[in-house]
């Protein structure tokens, strides 16, 4: 997530790019909150799978990844860190991740490595949902066999 009070769309418009740190933990492990700055470009005609893109939902901005694409052209859109599709419209895209500055150096996103790397947290995606699933089913067969504490948080 990137929150600022300027339109981003804006800027990208009139200087056809724009970096900002971002906040959130929905891009990580590849985009780290507070520490990596993403540099934001227009987006291209055609999108491709692994692309990290920015759209906008109400006021917040979301940098999300693509992992597919609907027949009647919507993309399939969903976080590194998080369990749940989205469909954009190519038109709702505002920009495409171009690179990332990590540790005072570039990453471009369409390097090999980067492009393997969400490959394979597409693949790995089965794995990681049950696992999550799991935590959620024995944290709820926990609370219930020895109930939660006033001052527990579950």
């Amino acid at each position: 997530m990137i929150e600022t009070d300027l339109k981003i769309e804006d800027i990208i418009e009139k200087e056809g790019i724009y970096s900002c740190l971002t906040k959130g933990t929905s891009m990580q492990p590849f985009i780290v909150s507070g520490r990596d700055t993403v540099c934001l470009v227009k987006p291209k005609e055609k999108f491709s799978f692994g692309d990290i893109v920015l759209y906008k939902t109400k006021e917040k901005y979301i940098l999300h990844r693509v992992i597919g694409f609907k027949k009647n052209g919507s993309l399939v859109i969903r976080g590194d860190n998080t369990y749940r599709k989205e469909y954009k419209a190519p038109s709702e895209i505002i920009a495409v991740c171009e690179g990332i500055y990590r540790n005072e150096k570039y990453i471009l996103c369409s390097d090999f490595r980067c492009r393997e790397s969400a490959r394979m947290r597409y693949i790995t995606f089965p794995l990681r949902l049950m696992k999550y699933n799991s935590r959620k089913i024995l944290s709820k067969i926990y609370h219930r066999i020895f109930g939660k504490k006033d001052n527990e948080k579950i």
